[in-house]
């Protein structure tokens, strides 16, 4: 009996790792030196793929996410998309690595993809490196 309920507590955990693995994030970024704020939602979720990037011509954030709302309409929210965004791979020369890049959905800027909120060091308003961020939630 003891055996069983091991095992079963073992399985129950895997699972509940494996989902929380699988989850998106949401992240707060800040800059300490001006009123830069945004929430960037990231990776994936039950409704689909999010890809958040920032567009520097328009100042505003947008997030990507595909495969796009239910009745498959191409509509957007404010600054939600819901196509899957045209990528662009650019080889770095600096760590032998691509980047990503997307066209903006209003201006048709290209904008760098955000891989991970911790990545951004410097304020895309002040151009000060005084950038702090913290994750605020999970998403399913």
């Amino acid at each position: 009996m003891k055996k069983c309920f091991v095992l079963c507590i073992m399985l129950i955990s895997l699972h509940c790792m494996c989902w929380i693995c699988q989850a998106g994030s949401i992240s707060e970024v800040f800059c300490t030196n001006c009123s830069f704020k945004v929430e960037i939602h990231m990776g994936p979720n039950m409704r689909g793929d999010v890809k958040p990037v920032y567009c520097i011509k328009c100042k505003r954030l947008y997030h990507y996410r595909w495969p796009g709302k239910p009745d498959g309409s191409g509509e957007t929210s404010e600054n939600i998309i819901y196509l899957k965004p045209l990528e662009i791979k650019v080889w770095n020369f600096k760590d032998n690595s691509y980047n990503l890049m997307y066209k903006c959905p209003k201006c048709d800027n290209l904008c760098l993809a955000i891989e991970l909120a911790s990545d951004i060091k410097y304020c895309p308003e002040c151009h000060q490196k005084t950038i702090k961020s913290h994750g605020i939630a999970w998403t399913d």
